[in-house]
This record gives structure tokens, C-alpha cells and sequence, in this order.
């Protein structure tokens, strides 16, 4: 945050203050720092979009995941989808209760309240669970639409059965 304030303020005198009299390689030198500036705010940008291209990415990510480091359930790949996503979420939430509707409640695995988002991770270890991943995601969207801000949810699914790849 403090870093962000600090590119705020650079900007903000950059482009208001008054113009100034300076060598040409440390005008170039400003110049880049502000376009660098101008550049991270447009790329990191929380947004649906950049949710999905991090989620997406996560198979190539795990590219170098070493076999030792084992991914035993739902619980270890949370982990890893906390430690990829908080960098660019920095109001990203974990496992927290949503108001009930009637008796039944609802905990997500992920919340980004700035781009009204919930994430549910699912963890495949047969390939038959994929109906039961589609009723639990479809039960999750109507509880959530009825009682939250939230207008969007992702499943990811980490599919120890490869199966995956015979589906869009």
C-alpha cells in the first residue's frame, strides 16, 4: 500500500507540477518511471480479467512443482491459490461465512469483495465427482445470488484425474 501511495504522489506531481529545467538522461529517467507507473496500474488492475489469465496460468506455474511437495486435498491447493492471488487482490478473503438463508448457510474457499467475486476450489480425485462439482457449484450460485453483493463466482478445479482435458 505504501508503494502505491508513493507511485500516487509521483504521478500526481508529475503530470501537475510545475515543468522544470533538468539533464536529458535524468528527464528520460523520469519519464520511465512514470510510464512504468502508469503501465503497473493498467496491468494490475484487480479485475475479472486478471483473475481469470493468473488462473489460468496455474497448470504452466506448477510446471516446476516438485513431486516431494505432495497435493494431498482441497485444503493444499487453497494454499497455493492464496499464495499466487494475494499480490494482486489485496482485499482477497478466506473461508468466512455468508449471512443463511433460512437454515442453510454457505462458507466460501475465496472472496474479492473489490470485484464482487467468490472463488470455490474443488479438488478431483475421480472422475465421476465432476456432477457432483457441478450441483455443488450450482447450489453455491443460487444461495450466493439471493443473499450477497457477490455477482460472480469461478469454480477452479484441480483435477488429479486428468480428465479435465476431455471437457471445455
Amino acid at each position: 500500500e505504501l508503494l502505491e501511495n508513493s507511485r500516487e504522489l509521483f504521478l500526481n506531481d508529475f503530470l501537475t507540477g510545475d515543468p522544470y529545467e533538468t539533464e536529458d538522461f535524468k528527464a528520460a529517467l523520469i519519464w520511465m518511471v512514470a510510464q512504468s507507473c502508469l503501465e503497473y496500474r493498467v496491468v494490475q488492475a484487480p479485475s475479472y480479467e486478471l483473475l481469470i489469465k493468473i488462473l489460468e496460468r496455474f497448470p504452466a506455474a506448477m510446471e516446476r512443482w516438485k513431486s516431494k511437495w505432495s497435493i494431498e486435498n482441497e485444503a493444499d491447493i487453497q494454499s497455493l491459490l492464496w499464495l499466487i492471488l494475494k499480490p494482486y487482490f489485496h482485499d482477497l478473503k478466506y473461508e468466512e461465512n455468508l449471512p443463511k438463508l433460512g437454515r442453510s448457510g454457505h462458507r466460501y474457499d475465496f472472496a474479492i469483495p473489490q470485484i464482487n467475486l467468490l472463488i470455490e476450489v474443488k479438488y478431483v480425485r475421480k472422475a465421476r465427482e465432476f456432477q457432483d462439482i457441478v450441483e455443488d457449484i450450482g447450489q453455491d450460485v443460487s444461495q450466493v445470488r439471493i443473499q450477497t453483493t457477490f455477482t460472480n463466482i469461478v469454480a477452479f478445479v484441480f483435477d488429479t484425474t486428468c480428465s479435465t482435458e476431455n471437457y471445455d
